[in-house]
């Protein structure tokens, strides 16, 4: 199942230059939200937002995969330096436009067409940042090429409240641990990174699917073009930007077989079957 996290990470490192077991927390994503439409292909973002703890409200009410690459511009440097940037396919021009590492790549992610979520992270700084969407339309064009590609900005702050959860999933280098049976409705997920490579991402199986369809499904995607004939094994996909802090994630949990994984090591070895790979923790929301 990991196969799905390199397939977006992939995307990624381009765009930037790279209820059971309940905590006794409760999550919020308090007032400093910045909202994201995404279709097909703009952004409409809304809002105003200080440093600290930001979360992304984003909602994909497209047809397609749609992603949220973050790109923090460097002085002087605008919108349209990053589009020309891409349009080079010259991974080394990012470098003059982008800060690499910026705590706000945490906020970063893909997701599945028709859903919502958000994630909220601290550490943002103050700033002049550009969403942009690098994965291709069925043509194999890419999103940010057909206008999927727009500035926002953080203002001046240095409030940053600790990131809480209704569950709390926690990652090692050797295992992911947190609970398997959860209730429906929405719910909001502390993750907790572990070092190493570290990625997040959030899944549910359509009925009748499993894991070996999901890896089948994304390696099709990997020999070919990103879009395949083939139906997707999945009702709801959320792929987090790998980021060294905790950070939260609300997502509405619909009744069903789930799957979340946390961190990706940073060994070579070929991942384990996803039925028993210690990353990946399956798990049923009723």
């Amino acid at each position: 199942m990991r196969k799905i996290t390199a397939l977006f990470l992939l995307t990624a490192l381009v765009a930037i230059g790279a209820g059971c077991g309940d905590d006794d927390d409760s999550g919020s994503a308090g007032d400093n939200v910045l909202t994201f439409i995404e279709d097909e292909y703009s952004y409409e973002i809304d809002g105003d937002v200080d440093a600290g703890t930001v979360t992304f409200d984003v909602d994909n009410v497209g047809d397609e995969f749609h992603m949220v690459g973050v790109c923090k511009l460097k002085s002087g440097k605008t919108v349209g330096d990053l589009q020309t940037a891409a349009q080079s396919e010259d991974e080394s021009a990012f470098a003059e436009i982008c800060f690499e590492e910026s705590p706000i790549d945490g906020l970063g992610g893909g997701s599945t067409p028709g859903s919502r979520y958000q994630v909220t992270a601290t550490g943002i700084e103050a700033g002049k940042y550009a969403a942009i969407c690098f994965l291709p339309d069925k043509d194999g064009k890419p999103h940010f090429l057909r206008g999927m590609i727009k500035g926002f900005e953080v203002g001046e702050g240095e409030e940053d409240a600790e990131i809480e959860g209704d569950v709390t999933y926690t990652a090692t280098k050797d295992k992911l641990s947190g609970p398997k049976e959860l209730d429906a409705g929405e719910t909001t997920f502390k993750y907790v990174p572990g070092g190493g490579f570290d990625e997040f991402l959030i899944l549910k199986l359509k009925d009748g699917k499993t894991a070996d369809d999901v890896d089948a499904f994304f390696d099709a995607m990997d020999e070919g073009a990103f879009y395949t004939d083939a139906e997707s094994p999945v009702d709801y996909l959320y792929f987090a930007f790998n980021d060294s802090e905790p950070r939260s994630f609300t997502v509405d949990l619909t009744p069903g077989k789930w799957a979340i994984s946390g961190t990706n090591s940073d060994s070579d070895e070929e991942s384990p079957d996803p039925d028993e790979d210690p990353h990946v923790i399956q798990f049923t929301v009723s």
